[in-house]
C-alpha cells in the first residue's frame, strides 16, 4: 500500500468517505511539523488486477432507496443497478474526530435479504445506532463497496438535506436525475 507523504502526528484526523476513499489530514501542532493539508488514500479494494496492471474495480451501485430516514428497527429497501450477489450491507456512523481519535465512525452490519436487484434491510436498535446520520453501503462478493448514501436514523432526526428525484414510483433515486434504464451508471471505467 502507498505510504502517506506527510507525517500525521498529534491533532491528525482520518475518515472513510462515502466514495470509499480515506481522507487523512492535519497533524503536528504542537510538534515538529504543522500540516494544514490533507491526503486522499485509494484503498486496494477499489482496484482489481488486469494482467500486470491495476484497474478500477467494477463497483456495486445503489440506485434507489425507499427511505432517507428510518426509525430504529424500521425496514427499508435498496435498489441495486444489477442482480449481482451482495455479501454485506452496513451502516457507518459519520465521522467525529479529534486528536487522532474518531469517536463516531464505526461499521454496523445490517440484516438483509436479496431478491434480484432489491435488498430489504432492517435498521438496528438505538443501542447500536444512536440517533443521527449514517452512511449506507453494500459490498459485493469480491469485497468491493458501493458508494454510500447518507440516511437519518431515529426519532427527531431530519432526513439529510439534499434534493432527490423519484424514479420509479416506489423508489427514491440516490442520484438526480436517474439514468436511462439501458445505461450503466456509474460507468465501470470511472474513478471513484
Amino acid at each position: 500500500m502507498a505510504a502517506q507523504t506527510k507525517a500525521r502526528v498529534y491533532h491528525n484526523s482520518s475518515a472513510l468517505l462515502p466514495n470509499g476513499t480515506v481522507i487523512s489530514g492535519g497533524g503536528g501542532n504542537p510538534g515538529p511539523v504543522f500540516n494544514k493539508n490533507a491526503e486522499i488514500f485509494l484503498p486496494p479494494y477499489l482496484f482489481k488486477q488486469s494482467g500486470s496492471t491495476s484497474v478500477w474495480a467494477t463497483r456495486p451501485s445503489i440506485t434507489g432507496t425507499t427511505a432517507f430516514k428510518v426509525a430504529h428497527g424500521g425496514s427499508f429497501s435498496l435498489e441495486m443497478a444489477t442482480t449481482a450477489k451482495i455479501k454485506s450491507l452496513s451502516m457507518l456512523g459519520l465521522t467525529v474526530t479529534t486528536h487522532g481519535f474518531n469517536a463516531g465512525q464505526r461499521r454496523i452490519p445490517l440484516s438483509f435479504t436479496q431478491t434480484g436487484g432489491r435488498l430489504d434491510a432492517v435498521a438496528p436498535n438505538a443501542n447500536l445506532t444512536p440517533p443521527g446520520y449514517y452512511m449506507v453501503s453494500a459490498v459485493d462478493e469480491m469485497g468491493v463497496p458501493s458508494k454510500a448514501f447518507i440516511m437519518a436514523v431515529g426519532a427527531n432526526v431530519s432526513p439529510p438535506p439534499r434534493a432527490w428525484s423519484r424514479w420509479p414510483r416506489s423508489m427514491w433515486w440516490v442520484r438526480s436525475p436517474p439514468p436511462p434504464p439501458a445505461s450503466v451508471w456509474p460507468r465501470p471505467s470511472a474513478p471513484p
